[in-house]
């Protein structure tokens, strides 16, 4: 059985060839040995972290090919530990949601500016705290919408391309044009398939 993954992983691997090193100490993962186990779990996660996406798209038909409990354990272990370099936009500021401003005769979410940041894109083009942000591209931002909606879409803007944010301060309604700036990000497993780890593993394992 063990022979016969090494070659299906070893096969796997001359295709894209990484895994055989993932492959040769898969055995490992189920020793007896704690040293065994925890040689094979280090080096597995020292290939992971230096190939986040290659481990990523090889995990299924890894745990496809072993039914070993302790080995898939491990497996989802590491990968659960993944961390992918993604570049994303950055405004420089930290907010809390108002549901209650009205903009165009509407209410919306308005996002309240808490601090700005020196040095950052919000402060230099002009962003202060309290202000409340009503609308970003002409949109407002929903009732109810999720924090987290609203940090992707901030996070979403081409960097170094103006975005216009019409902002609420001391009352009056004034526009503002701010240029993000790109920075690269760390993003865990979860944002990266933006769903439940085991509900993905167990789509993509199915027969």
């Amino acid at each position: 059985m063990i022979r016969h993954l090494l070659l299906a992983c070893f096969l796997l691997g001359s295709v894209h060839g990484e895994e055989p090193r993932i492959a040769e100490f898969l055995p490992d993962l189920s020793a007896p040995e704690f040293k065994t186990r925890q040689a094979a779990m280090e080096k597995i996660q020292t290939f992971a972290k230096k190939n986040p996406e290659s481990f990523l798209k090889e995990i299924p038909p890894l745990l496809k090919k072993t039914k070993d409990p302790e080995v898939r354990l491990r497996l989802r272990e590491v990968t659960l530990g993944l961390k992918f370099k993604i570049t994303k936009s950055l405004f420089g500021f930290t907010f809390l949601l108002n549901r209650a401003s009205k903009f165009e005769n509407q209410i919306v979410s308005g996002v309240v500016l808490i601090d700005v940041v020196d040095g950052h894109p919000a402060k230099r083009d002009g962003l202060k705290a309290r202000d409340i942000i009503l609308a970003l591209n002409g949109k407002p931002f929903a009732r109810n919408l999720p924090e987290e909606e609203i940090r992707r879409i901030f996070a979403s803007q081409a960097p170094g391309k103006k975005v216009a944010l019409v902002v609420q301060r001391h009352g009056k309604t004034i526009d503002i044009e701010v240029s993000p700036m790109e920075v690269e990000v760390d993003q865990d497993i979860k944002e990266k398939l933006l769903l439940d780890f085991d509900d993905w593993l167990r789509k993509q394992t199915e027969d």
